[in-house]
């Protein structure tokens, strides 16, 4: 299987990405914000074995843009 190649003239620009932890019945998550505040909420979870910190990287630019 191949996969493609990243082509850096259309990767879009890098958002400003923002970390906190946030407690939540009794649990501990990594949250990772970007975006306009006032825009729509979009939630983006990672599975297993995929790291939060990289896992929507590529992704979270181009949300915003979409609306």
């Amino acid at each position: 299987m191949s996969h493609p190649q990243p082509n850096p003239q259309n990767d879009p620009k890098p958002l400003a990405v923002t970390q906190d932890m946030v407690q939540s019945n009794g649990l501990t998550l990594h949250v990772a914000q970007a975006g306009p505040v006032e825009g729509p909420l979009v939630i983006l979870l990672h599975g297993f074995p995929e790291s939060g910190a990289t896992a929507w990287t590529r992704q979270m630019p181009v949300l915003p843009a979409d609306g």
